[in-house]
């Protein structure tokens, strides 16, 4: 864990006096501001909060994006990079994991990436394939333009592991944001301006989702066996239907028919005694109890 000091250090007083970094800021705060802007100063004073006609609200929700949100990414970009510097660690917008010669890749969220690297370790070592992950970062602002970087070529499948199911939607969230950079890239290579890089129709990969962990499920390497076996066309689902047969959705760790399983199972970790085998990482809101 990061020091004490160093957190002082990287972080800074939310008293300090900074440069405001855009025009918007300097017009608001003046040249310099609070590195934490104080809500309530009375020698700066601001009305924040009130009732405002639909003309004057709207104005101020879409002044937003141009305003606040486009330089977001590149803060946090700037922010990686200085972090990285001061303690060899090294994060970004996405973390890729043994991609450069992938072929499939897991993208996921949050804790489910370490177990997905670990499985991918062993997939790469027991069977050859050719598979890494990306972990994402950064949900929002969505970082469009590195994901289409990463999945450029990858041109069998991308694996979407969520810890969530929208059922109603058309696609799980993260899946839903990585179609819509995907279709932007799409348009960008038939000439049309967009914020992200071209892919040909050669290079777009073709995506399956599924959900996992929901309700603090048990996650461990045969469901990320099981993912990787049915998009590459080697299992079915429980109800029988394949990727072949155009499924695209899957669960894992529940019994149902949507769920994919492998029937290798690695433990992936050391047994000592009669204790089981535990999942590979607990994560935040798993229960530590069992």
């Amino acid at each position: 864990m990061p020091e004490a000091e160093f957190l002082r250090e990287f972080l800074g007083d939310a008293r300090d006096e900074i440069e405001c970094p855009t025009e918007t800021q300097k017009e608001l705060f003046g040249p310099r501001r609070r590195r934490v802007p104080a809500m309530m100063d009375l020698k700066n004073p601001l009305l924040l909060g009130p009732v405002q006609n639909q003309e004057h609200y709207m104005n101020g929700v879409v002044a937003r994006r141009n305003n606040w949100n486009a330089p977001i990414l590149g803060y946090l970009e700037e922010a990686y990079k200085e972090f990285g510097d001061l303690t060899g660690r090294r994060y970004g917008l996405l973390n890729e994991y043994k991609c450069e010669d992938a072929d499939t890749v897991f993208v996921s969220l949050g804790c489910a990436a370490e177990n997905i690297e670990e499985t991918c370790d062993y997939l790469r070592a027991q069977r050859h394939a050719k598979v890494g992950s990306i972990h994402v970062n950064v949900i929002r602002p969505f970082p469009e333009a590195a994901v289409v970087e990463s999945l450029r070529g990858k041109k069998n499948v991308i694996i979407i592991i969520e810890r969530t199911d929208e059922g109603m939607a058309g696609d799980n969230p993260l899946g839903r944001d990585i179609r819509v950079a995907l279709t932007k890239a799409n348009e960008a290579n038939k000439g049309m301006n967009t914020t992200v890089g071209a892919i040909t129709p050669d290079e777009m990969p073709r995506l399956f989702g599924g959900a996992y962990g929901i309700g603090s499920r048990d996650f461990r390497p045969e469901h990320t066996l099981g993912a990787y076996e049915f998009a590459t066309g080697a299992t079915a689902r429980t109800d029988g239907r394949t990727a072949v047969d155009g499924a695209n959705y899957f669960v894992l760790g529940v019994d149902h028919p949507y769920a994919v399983i492998s029937k290798d199972t690695p433990s992936l970790l050391p047994e000592r005694g009669h204790c089981r085998t535990l999942p590979l990482h607990w994560g935040v809101g798993d229960d530590h109890d069992r």
